[in-house]
């Protein structure tokens, strides 16, 4: 028998992931027992690995609130894990209180994934209220609000946005394709 004990890269990488895969919930509670005694829950990335795992199983909120200065990263994977279970009053708050710290590419990525995601219960309305908050709107986010439309079937507001759209305006281009 191997004496095998997994450092932080491990935890993170593997047996955390393989745990979300496999819907092992014991596992990985007890692989969070793990790292919190040998002293990993301190790792960001092992913190990260904990919410997407957690994520799963509705657990995550509790990690997630209890890591100081969670990153970008952890922002990203609460706000997936409330869509998916379509908790999207509380991925918004989160999308908001992670503009309120930072604006990144990851910040101007998890509204895509908002707005993904409002589109996809066919809650157009409130795709436009998060892309109207998205300051900074590259042609990603643009698509992200066109995708939206057109899978509810409101081709005549995608195509007039498109036509409108101040990106297009700034960069001369005369369709989001390029």
């Amino acid at each position: 028998m191997v004496n095998w004990k997994p450092d932080a890269f491990a935890c993170r990488t593997s047996v955390l992931t393989s745990c979300a895969s496999l819907e092992a919930l014991k596992l990985g509670r007890q692989i969070h027992g793990y790292t919190i005694k040998t002293n990993l829950y301190k790792d960001e990335f092992v913190n990260n690995g904990l919410i997407d795992m957690k994520r799963s199983f509705d657990d995550a909120r509790r990690v997630f609130n209890n890591v100081p200065d969670c990153n970008v990263i952890g922002y990203n994977a609460m706000i997936e894990g409330d869509s998916r279970h379509e908790n999207l009053s509380e991925a918004l708050d989160l999308f908001r209180e992670i503009g309120l710290k930072t604006l990144t590419r990851a910040y101007i990525f998890a509204g895509c994934v908002v707005i993904y995601v409002y589109s996809k219960c066919s809650s157009t309305f409130d795709s436009r209220l998060v892309f109207d908050e998205i300051p900074e709107k590259d042609i990603v986010v643009w698509n992200a609000l066109l995708f939206g439309y057109t899978q509810v079937s409101e081709n005549g507001t995608a195509l007039k946005l498109s036509r409108t759209s101040t990106f297009m305006s700034k960069t001369g281009q005369t369709h989001l394709w390029h």
